[in-house]
């Protein structure tokens, strides 16, 4: 079979995993006629191998080289030339492992097929990228280059979204937890000190608090620079937070957040 794309596709083998690769015309191969092929090719591989139950293709992902996850498989433009296309099947305990380089798999079409060595009758060189079968239900860090594939989770292309129960690095939040100051500061040090720093105009606006006897406060919002550390006014207005009942400090942030929504879409004016 010669032709121009080429397409990987993995699976697991009674824990070892096996990667075959097909080769098509130029115009690519249609999602049901790759897993036609890789049913067919993959049944008899397990035969050869002397595995006794069939090949069966519960789901399948294709590694998405631009953002770095594995994407359900779902649409024939997903198949461009060297993708890497894993298969997951029912009722089998998929552990991650390595996915090594390919078999050719076309004499593993035919019914008096043999077992063909690893990259035997492969013309078309593979580009070197490590390869981690991915995982069902969980998900590699983003970034990574690596290829994973694992029983227990995808990641899939909406991964990056902010789970439930996890803190996002830019928002505002807090624990309730009312002898934990630490936490409260570390929380309030990176919300504030990153939103600030990260509009660009701290050098032009301070957040002055004074205190008025007892606990009263009296805010002021200033559009001029202090000439001050911001660091430093950064350090004593957390501090000054920190020493307010936790109802009084969440309701002192939203107000400055509000603030600095306001600055951040108002151009400011410079002299």
């Amino acid at each position: 079979m010669m032709g121009g794309i080429s397409i990987c596709v993995a699976t697991d083998c009674d824990g070892e995993k096996v990667n075959l690769r097909f080769l098509f015309d130029a115009a690519g191969p249609s999602v049901s006629r790759l897993l036609n092929y890789s049913t067919t090719a993959f049944n008899n591989y397990f035969r050869l191998k002397g595995i006794s139950r069939a090949f069966a293709v519960n789901s399948a992902v294709v590694f998405n080289d631009v953002h770095c996850t594995w994407d359900r498989l779902e649409r024939t433009t997903q198949l461009l030339h060297n993708s890497q296309v894993y298969l997951f099947q029912p009722d089998t305990l998929d552990i991650p492992a390595a996915i090594p380089e390919p078999y050719e798999g076309e004499p593993l079409l035919s019914a008096d097929c043999y077992l063909p060595l690893r990259g035997a009758t492969i013309s078309t060189p593979i580009p070197a990228i490590k390869r981690i079968a991915p995982q069902r239900f969980a998900s590699p860090k983003g970034g990574e280059k690596t290829r994973f594939s694992s029983p227990l989770m995808f990641r899939w292309a909406g991964a990056n979204k902010s789970p439930v129960g996890f803190r996002r690095t830019n928002s505002v939040s807090f624990d309730d937890c009312v002898n934990d100051r630490s936490r409260h500061n570390r929380s309030c040090s990176h919300s504030f000190s990153k939103d600030i720093h990260s509009t660009g105009i701290s050098d032009d606006s301070s957040y002055l608090l004074h205190q008025n006897g007892g606990r009263g406060t009296d805010k002021h919002y200033s559009s001029f620079s202090s000439g001050g550390s911001i660091l430093r006014e950064e350090r004593e207005k957390i501090e000054f937070q920190l020493s307010l009942p936790l109802d009084e400090m969440r309701r002192c942030v939203r107000e400055e957040t509000r603030r600095l929504d306001t600055t951040i879409s108002t151009p400011i004016k410079r002299i």
